[in-house]
């Protein structure tokens, strides 16, 4: 049986994704994709779904990704 297609309008791929998480708070090598605006999908950039369509595919060349924090004495 064929799994169901995921779109993504974007997938920014190879970051590292500070996600404030107490247990996993950064994910190396990671990716995130978003649909109509939204994050549908983060994690390793090894787990993006197979059955994913993209768009548009942007290369992060390892650059740091952060929640969209407000406060701005944060020490991540």
């Amino acid at each position: 049986m064929d799994k169901q297609v995921i779109q993504f309008d974007g997938l920014l791929r190879h970051v590292q994704l500070a996600t404030m998480d107490a247990k996993d708070h950064v994910i190396r090598d990671g990716a995130i994709a978003w649909h109509l605006g939204k994050i549908v999908w983060m994690g390793r950039d090894n787990d993006v779904p197979k059955n994913a369509s993209v768009t548009n595919e942007i290369p992060g060349e390892g650059a740091w990704v952060t929640p969209g924090l407000i406060d701005c004495h944060t020490h991540l």
